[in-house]
C-alpha cells in the first residue's frame, strides 16, 4: 500500500523543493509526492500551480486530495481513492526523520484491532508553544493540534468532507477538523515518539511586491478570514460549541491553550452579547 504526500505551498519554493528532497531521503513507506502550490513563483516540484498570490486559490478540497494517481499526473476525480492514505504537509515543516512510518503503523494496528478510531494522526512539534503537542514518547489524543503535517487514512478523508477551501490561509482548518472528526466519533491524536519542527511565519513572503509587508500584517489577515468562515457557517458561539463538542475522553487544554494565545478567549463569550 502507499502513501500520498501533499505539500501545500505558497511562495518560498526553494523551501519546498527542499522538503521534496528531505521526504526522498528519510521516508521509508511507500509514497507518491504531489505539490499543490499556490505561489507567485513556481516550485520546481510542483503538480498543481495557481499562478497566483493570493492564498484564496489554493483549494485544498476532496476533489484535488483524493483525485491523485499513480503515473504523478493530476487527473479528473471519478470517486476513487487510490491511496491507503494521506499525509497532508504545509512546505514549512523541517522533517528530520522518518515520521510517518510509525504514525502509518499505528493507524493499521488500530484498524487490526476493529477500533478505527484514529481520525488524524499528528507528529510532536518540538517548537510548539503548546506542552501539550511536544514530544513525550508517548502516543495521546489531543482536542486541538497545530495544522503542520496531519495523516488520515483513506476512509476517513472518503467518508468525512474536511477541507473547506474558504480558510484561504489554511488558518481554521486546525480548529475545524478535529471537530468534524469528533462528530463522526473518530479522535484526534499526536504521537509523540515521532517529532518535526515547524518553521512559522516563513510560507508567505514579505516584502513589497508580496502580499504582506510585514508577519502581523499576515496574522490579521489570516486570523479575520478564519473568523468569518467559522462564524458563517457556525454562528457567533463557534468556539464554545467546539468547546462542548470534544468528547469526555479528550483532554481540552489544547484546544483552549491555541483559542486564548492566538484567536482570543472573547469567542467563548461574544454570542452571549
Amino acid at each position: 500500500m502507499r502513501t500520498a504526500i501533499v505539500i501545500v505551498s505558497y511562495n518560498s519554493p526553494e523551501m519546498t523543493d527542499g522538503l521534496v528532497e528531505t521526504i526522498r531521503k528519510v521516508i521509508k513507506r511507500d509514497n507518491d509526492i504531489y505539490v499543490i502550490d499556490g505561489g507567485e513563483r513556481k516550485s520546481e516540484e510542483a503538480d498543481i500551480w495557481f499562478g497566483s498570490k493570493k492564498g484564496g486559490d489554493i483549494r485544498m478540497t476532496k476533489k484535488i486530495i483524493a483525485g491523485l494517481w499513480y503515473s504523478g499526473r493530476i487527473e479528473e476525480w471519478q470517486g476513487e481513492f487510490l491511496y491507503d492514505s494521506y499525509w497532508i504537509l504545509v512546505n514549512d515543516v523541517i522533517l528530520q526523520s522518518d515520521v510517518l512510518t510509525p504514525m502509518m503503523r499505528y493507524i493499521e494496528r488500530d484498524k487490526m484491532e476493529g477500533n478505527k478510531a484514529v481520525g488524524m494522526i499528528h507528529p510532536a512539534i518540538e517548537n510548539s508553544p503548546c506542552q501539550t503537542l511536544l514530544p513525550d514518547g508517548k502516543i495521546k489524543k489531543v482536542s486541538f493540534v497545530e495544522f503542520i503535517c496531519p495523516l488520515f487514512s483513506r476512509e476517513v478523508i472518503e467518508n468525512v468532507d474536511l477541507f473547506d477551501g474558504r480558510f484561504h490561509y489554511g488558518w481554521g482548518l486546525d480548529y475545524e477538523i478535529p471537530h468534524l472528526l469528533f462528530r463522526e466519533g473518530y479522535r484526534v491524536y499526536v504521537d509523540g515518539r515521532v517529532s518535526v519542527i515547524h518553521n512559522a511565519g516563513t510560507t508567505v513572503k514579505m516584502g513589497a511586491d508580496k502580499d504582506f509587508s510585514t508577519i502581523s500584517e499576515q496574522f490579521k489577515a489570516s486570523r479575520e478570514n478564519m473568523l468569518s468562515v467559522l462564524r458563517e457557517k457556525y454562528g457567533k458561539k463557534w468556539g464554545q460549541i467546539f468547546l462542548d463538542a470534544i468528547p469526555p475522553d479528550v483532554e481540552k487544554y489544547s484546544y483552549r491553550f491555541w483559542v486564548e494565545k492566538f484567536t482570543g478567549d472573547y469567542i467563548f463569550e461574544e454570542g452571549r452579547r
